[in-house]
């Protein structure tokens, strides 16, 4: 729909439609304008009309800090990540609870040598 006619009131331009207007037309300024006016010339009225549709946007303007500060979080996080598998793989490799064959060697010794305990109530 082509507007040709507009009212500019308070430093807004707003469109101005004259009927008949179909259903469609209707939808369409309503999609298109926040508010328009309709003038009527059955009764020789003119009424504004609100789109009561709700069509936010919201803007985050983050600005090159933001933008260097959101980089430098994404690839600490990542260095993290690669940091802890190192880490676990070189945790891994070498096991403090692991025992070497001398040390191995040495425990069964110890246990060969000591004499099994017997219960004292057991007589």
């Amino acid at each position: 729909m082509i507007i040709d006619k507009w009212i500019k009131l308070r430093g807004k331009k707003f469109p101005f439609v004259e009927t008949p207007l179909s259903k469609t037309e209707l939808s369409e300024l309503q999609d298109d304008y926040r508010k328009f006016y309709i003038h009527d010339h059955k009764q020789d009225k003119v009424y504004p009309v609100y789109s009561n549709r709700v069509s936010h946007t919201y803007k985050i303007d983050i600005g090159e800090r933001g933008m260097y500060y959101i980089g430098m979080f994404g690839f600490s996080f990542l260095f993290l990540l690669y940091l802890k598998k190192k880490i676990k793989k070189k945790v891994n490799q070498y096991n403090p609870f692991g025992t070497s064959k001398e040390m191995e060697e040495f425990l069964n010794n110890i246990e060969n040598k000591t004499p099994d305990h017997k219960d004292v109530n057991s007589t």
